[in-house]
């Protein structure tokens, strides 16, 4: 894989699922997927899981959460993001400056866990110099994917967002984005927003890659890994499903300006097409430029709970989740 600058490959910016990150008023959601026929999460019981407009913000310690904004400490202890974790609870969080990363592992394709992955946390400043430059630190997951590490001025120093990085024998080298500073615009959260990281294997850019290649016209930004390119998920935020009903991503830069390329996975998985998700909810943004974002709409009102904010670097993918809350539909 080749070394190339601007390489925030897709930086998720994690606003709290009840912030708007928009200029209007419309809420909506975000969000990886899986088939419709899949539960995203065989091991959540998203049954007991908080539901989307949970947020009270006076949960004492010990009680049941779904975002940091739940809990009078300002912190959730999760592991999921989508379904919620069913067992996050408010805790009391790190001091000022400091920030604790709690999240889990997947391949994006087949959604299974991935014990025992080590897994870079990097700056968004050193990923555009250097991706595969040295991280902040590394840490693995465990026998069920999930992994946990408590950093302190180590991170602080990070400008931009901290974000997860994949090297992987099998697998391109894929980034997540996990947070975004917040506090003064200098100090990130005691926790981070997004919990789910991707790993993207060759199999799946391989595949991609010969579906996409129907298309004559997007020559120019293949083949995916080697020139870049962000793959994702659309997915109720409640269920981690794909939305049983389709949706358009549509980037926040006027038409003239983005040269951002979005297609969607098809119904027989066997081509992209242009006009809106399908059921698998899996999608691929080429040619982003870098920290464009994308919101996705419905009906033509605006549906996800969060902005996407992606880029695209020779060299290696990023992945990012979609998320949209269906009941507010």
């Amino acid at each position: 894989m080749t070394r190339v600058g601007l390489t925030l490959l897709s930086f998720l910016l994690v606003l709290s699922p009840l912030v708007n990150a928009c200029s209007d008023d419309d809420q909506g959601g975000d969000g990886g997927d899986a088939d419709t026929d899949t539960d995203a999460d065989s091991d959540t019981d998203t049954d007991s899981a908080p539901e989307m407009d949970s947020v009270d913000h006076h949960r004492e310690l010990g009680e049941p959460c779904r975002v940091r904004e739940d809990c009078k400490s300002n912190y959730c202890e999760s592991f999921w993001t989508a379904p919620p974790d069913p067992n996050a609870t408010c805790q009391e969080g790190l001091p000022l400056g400091e920030i604790r990363i709690t999240g889990n592992i997947r391949d994006l394709e087949t959604l299974e866990v991935m014990p025992n992955v080590d897994i870079d946390i990097v700056g968004g400043i050193e990923m555009i110099v250097d991706q595969f430059g040295p991280a902040i630190a590394t840490v693995t997951s465990d026998e069920n994917g999930l992994f946990e590490i408590d950093l302190g001025s180590e991170a602080t120093d990070k400008d931009i967002g901290l974000g997860a990085r994949v090297i992987l024998d099998g697998y391109w080298l894929s980034a997540t984005g996990l947070s975004e500073t917040e506090i003064d615009a200098m100090f990130y959260p005691p926790g981070v927003r997004n919990h789910d990281v991707w790993a993207v294997s060759e199999t799946m850019v391989s595949k991609w890659n010969k579906l996409l290649e129907q298309e004559p016209e997007l020559e120019f930004y293949l083949p995916l890994g080697e020139k870049g390119g962000a793959l994702g998920r659309i997915r109720d935020a409640d269920t981690g499903l794909p939305p049983t009903e389709p949706v358009v991503l549509k980037t926040r830069l006027p038409d003239s300006e983005t040269q951002a390329v979005v297609r969607y996975l098809n119904d027989a998985e066997d081509g992209f097409v242009s006009d809106s998700s399908k059921k698998s909810g899996l999608f691929v943004i080429l040619n982003a430029s870098l920290a464009e974002k994308f919101d996705a709409f419905r009906n033509g009102k605006k549906v996800s709970i969060h902005e996407c904010t992606v880029g695209n670097s020779a060299g290696g993918v990023g992945t990012t989740t979609i998320q949209v809350d269906e009941d507010e539909w």
